[in-house]
Order: C-alpha cells, then structure tokens, then sequence
C-alpha cells in the first residue's frame, strides 16, 4: 500500500531502521544527481525489488521530491516503473534521507542500445542495417512512444520532461522484454495556458522551447523522442536535401477520395499529439516490411501517408505505391533514383543494393518533419 504523500515537512512521518528491518540491501544499478538505486531482496514476500536512495539537503530538496512522487502516485501502466511505497528517515549527514520501492528494471535503454550497437556494429552506417536489427529497433521505439502516449492521454497531462536513454528502463516480464518510463523528478502536470520552469532536463534532448519559454506543451516530449529516435536506429541525416515547402499531411473523407485541401497547422498539432499518429504510420510500415515477401515502400513521405476519418476512428494509410517494390534477398538488386528528395535512402540514390532499412531512413527524416526538430542545427551541451 502506497503511503500518502506528505504535504508539509512538519507532517512527514519519520521511520528508524525500516529499510534494513524489511529488505536485504544488495548492489547498486544506478545513480546521479538525483541519488542512489540499489537492488534489494523484500523478507516477507522473497522478492527482487529497487529501492531508490535520495539524501536531501533542505526543504527544497523536499518540496522537489514530493512533487516527483505526487506525479508518480497518479500513474498506472504497465509502460511505467511501478511505485510502491516510500518512506523518510532522519539521517545525521543530511536535513532528510527518503527511500521510494519500486519495480526492480535491470537494465536501460541506453544499455541496450551499448549491447544492440556492439552486436550489428554498422558504426552508424544506416545503409548496413539488417532486417533483424531494423525490427528490434522498431518494436524498441514502439514501445517507448506508448509509454510516452500513456503519460500525453493521462488526466490531467504529464508533461515527463527528462525524456533519455538512461531514464527508459527495461524490464523482463513473464519473459517478456518491456520498456518502461522512469524518474519523474522533472515530470509535471499540465494544464491549457499554463506556465512551467525553464532550464530541465539533459541538454541534448530537451526542446529548445524549454530554454527559450516558460509556456510549452506536451509536445517537448515528442522532441526528445525524435533526438530518441535517431540513437535507437542510429540515423544522420546530415547532408540531406533541404526542401524549403513541406508536404501537409492529407485528409481523406468516408468516401475515400483525396480531399486536396490542407489541413491547419492547429489540427496538424493535434493529430500528432502524443505520437499516436507516428506509432500508426510505423505500425502500417511494419505491415509491409512483415509480410511473406517484404515489400519495400520506397516513398515514405508526408504527401503519401494519408488519414482516413469515420465513425470507428481515425486511420492511417500508406498510399502512392508507384515505386513500391517486392524484396525477396539482401543481395536483390533495385532501381537507383539519383534525383530522389530528402526522404529517399543515401542508398537508393547511389547504389542498385540496399533494403528494407531504406524505408527506416525515410521514417526518421519523416519524424523530423513530424515533430519540427533539426537534430543537425541543434548545439549538444
């Protein structure tokens, strides 16, 4: 059972003895600023659990780590790190010493991504990506954007904040691989019009709104998902055609004939929102690369990725398979397109060998245009 969340030092109940008395304190798996993540072995129930170790200088310390778990508390979701209770004691070195329980996570996305990048070592090279590489890289990203559209749809909105590698953790359940959000210390709820504070989070993934404004949304999430994207399928799209009119997203009618009309930047906001949309177009990909023979699209981009409205729902289509092509062996030859735009593979336009991967190259520069970043124009601190 969940303690309740204090709301003032003087009504914090203080414990003695209570981490050694209940659990078998063993090695540590994490730390930083913001403290200390052992593995602890639970008497009782004979079970693994974490347990997460933050001395606390002050009362502002205090008011910082109450909000983490006020947000925390909210949250229910298997794409989340379980909380499971937490308790303070008073410590000699330190104003205050609090111990959170949680689900025990071995490892780490940016652990995973060390192993995935020694195992395939393309050195960054997308043009050598396999198809079992290009799968795992899929279902990783897939799983992260559900937890992130978890905490976008929650009510009121969790805005995380501290979106990285090192904070999406790993967890194996009934032998199952599951990636789950974790550490909400900056992690806030959002409200329409409301302000937040600046200066958060890890420079290299933080939306530069965050520097720049005190009003921003749930969308500088999905801006360190788009950096998130180019780690986990190691994708540089420097050097890239610059093509100054983007394509709008196009709406289609019941009737399904192609509504010519553009859609506002107001409603291309929110079908983006949450990166439903981005999981829908990856999952129609998907589709494609799965099927008995592969199909290459060999034309991700906006103009061709077409949404469909009626009363069961909005859906994504891939359409324009006018360069679509059957893939049947890695050494399968293809059409070169030197002339191709900025969407189109390195590969496609210098080389008659290439893959499935050529699409997972349209789909990064596609999550660029998606989520308005340039990863290359922005300065990594």
């Amino acid at each position: 059972m969940a303690a309740n969340c204090p709301g003032t030092y003087e009504n914090i109940p203080i414990s003695t003895g209570r981490l050694n008395a209940n659990f078998v304190k063993q090695e540590e798996i994490g730390a930083g600023s913001f403290g200390t993540v052992y593995r602890v072995h639970q008497k009782l129930f004979n079970q693994a659990l974490a347990v997460k170790e933050i001395n606390m200088k002050n009362e502002k310390d205090l008011a910082k780590n109450v909000r983490e778990l006020s947000v925390w508390f909210q949250l229910q979701s298997e794409y989340v790190v379980k909380y499971r209770n937490h308790w303070f004691e008073k410590n000699p070195d330190t104003f205050l010493t609090i111990y959170i329980i949680m689900d025990l996570c071995d490892h780490n996305l940016r652990h995973l991504l060390t192993v995935k990048s020694k195992r395939y070592n393309r050195q960054g090279d997308i043009t050598r990506i396999s198809d079992w590489e290009y799968l795992i890289c899929y279902y990783l990203y897939q799983e992260v954007l559900i937890g992130v559209d978890y905490l976008h749809t929650h009510k009121p909105a969790i805005i995380h904040r501290d979106l990285k590698p090192s904070n999406i953790l790993v967890a194996y359940t009934h032998d199952k691989l599951m990636i789950k959000l974790g550490d909400f210390g900056l992690a806030t709820n959002h409200e329409l019009d409301q302000s937040h504070t600046e200066n958060v989070g890890t420079t290299k993934y933080v939306s530069p709104e965050i520097f720049r404004i005190r009003r921003y949304t749930t969308m500088v999430d999905m801006y360190s998902m788009g950096v998130i994207c180019e780690e986990i399928f190691q994708i540089d799209s420097l050097g890239d055609d610059i093509v100054e009119d983007k394509d709008m997203l196009k709406d289609i009618g019941n009737d399904v004939h192609t509504n010519k009309n553009k859609i506002s930047e107001f409603e291309k906001i929110t079908l983006l929102h949450d990166g439903k949309l981005f999981i829908e177009i990856l999952e129609a990909i998907n589709y494609l690369h799965t099927k008995s023979t592969p199909i290459m699209h060999r034309s991700i981009q906006p103009s061709n990725i077409l949404i469909i409205h009626h009363a069961h729902g909005r859906f994504v289509k891939l359409s324009d398979f006018g360069l679509a092509i059957e893939h049947h062996t890695e050494s399968q030859s293809h059409t070169q397109f030197p002339n191709a735009g900025k969407y189109m593979a390195p590969e496609v336009k210098q080389s008659r060998k290439y893959g499935l991967s050529s699409d997972v190259y349209s789909v990064g520069v596609l999550a660029q245009d998606l989520f308005n970043f340039d990863i290359n124009k922005f300065e990594y601190r």
